[in-house]
């Protein structure tokens, strides 16, 4: 079993690409490239700018469209659970205060990235409860 485990090695370490995968032709598969984080920023922002354009248009990117929540415990929990438009990082609350905005009573959250910094504010509606 020792020998099979030694020459299966052997044979790996001589084939060109310290053992990676060959296609029959003989040259190395190229991977796609990796982007994250900075790098990823640097390549693609205009990608970037449109990601939050169009974050814009969606429910509580601004105040005339809010996110309708029950009550004011759940609006942190629902702000934190939004991923970073530019990098796709975890948020963390910088700010959450109540503001009448167009005379509609409003939480404005500010949630700032842990890994690159990016700021964005998102708007929530408390929905009055409903009487029986």
């Amino acid at each position: 079993m020792k020998a099979i485990a030694r020459e299966l090695s052997s044979l790996a370490a001589s084939r060109p690409g310290q053992g990676a995968v060959q296609p029959a032709h003989g040259k190395r598969r190229s991977s796609p490239p990796v982007h994250s984080g900075e790098r990823w920023l640097e390549v693609q922002p205009s990608s970037r700018i449109a990601g939050e354009k169009l974050a814009a248009l969606e429910p509580g990117g601004a105040p005339d469209r809010p996110i309708d929540v029950p009550s004011a415990s759940t609006v942190e929990v629902h702000a934190k659970s939004e991923p970073c438009l530019r990098c796709g990082g975890a948020c963390r609350v910088a700010e959450h205060t109540a503001e009448t905005l167009d005379e509609k009573r409003l939480r404005v959250v500010t949630l700032a990235c842990a890994q690159c910094g990016a700021r964005r504010a998102l708007f929530f509606r408390i929905l009055q409860p409903s009487l029986n």
